[in-house]
């Protein structure tokens, strides 16, 4: 791998020396490391659809209002029994590769979403409430992921 230099002080390009950053005011030089170049953390395999619902093992279903950039998704949740919305929370997650990981932030509770999406886009799994570890119920998803391209 090759490497790169940058510096939030001052560029190369704006008259420092090509090995170490300037700081004008002060005429301080220090030494800027070599790093290696980014490396892609993440998997990105599928897409949320716009329309995503989870279905819950205890009766609840949540309709989400999520946007996603990469394998990040941030947004919305509506929750309640019979499909009727009783309370809205704040979502945030990702999908790695085929591990679906997503935090809704209840007004009474947060939960952890932890799941895995199979070859044909199901996304299924289980919640834990993040305050005590304890498993609360099973859920999927509808409809199915689509493949990112």
């Amino acid at each position: 791998m090759s490497s790169w230099r940058f510096s939030l002080a001052y560029p190369e390009c704006c008259g420092g020396p090509n090995d170490r950053a300037t700081d004008r005011r002060n005429n301080v030089y220090w030494p800027i490391p070599d790093v290696e170049e980014p490396v892609p953390k993440h998997d990105i395999k599928w897409r949320l659809p716009a329309d995503w619902t989870i279905v819950q093992s205890n009766g609840w279903h949540v309709g989400t209002e999520l946007s996603q950039d990469g394998n990040s998704l941030i947004g919305k949740a509506h929750g309640g029994r019979d499909k009727e919305p009783d309370m809205t929370g704040i979502a945030n997650g990702s999908i790695d590769g085929d591990h679906f990981h997503m935090t809704i932030y209840w007004p009474d509770m947060t939960c952890n979403y932890l799941g895995t999406v199979d070859a044909h886009g199901k996304a299924e799994g289980t919640i834990v409430d993040a305050s005590t570890g304890a498993t609360i119920a099973n859920w999927y998803g509808e409809p199915a992921l689509s493949e990112w391209r």
